[in-house]
């Protein structure tokens, strides 16, 4: 697999983290990552991830 394929799918898996412990994430500092959209940046990130994993190759 080309190496664009590996980074697609830890942008994805890192997405996939980051949504699903958003809401950890802040309640462990509340005053500092309160005003962070851990979801929202998991959710763009993953979509670039996917971006990368099914691009066409040019080899």
């Amino acid at each position: 697999m080309p190496e664009k394929v590996y980074k697609g799918f830890a942008l994805l898996l890192f997405g996939l983290l980051l949504c699903a412990g958003a809401d950890s994430l802040i309640r462990l500092w509340p005053r500092v990552l309160s005003g962070i959209p851990f979801s929202l940046l998991g959710i763009l990130l993953g979509g670039f991830g996917l971006f990368l994993v099914f691009q066409k190759s040019d080899s």
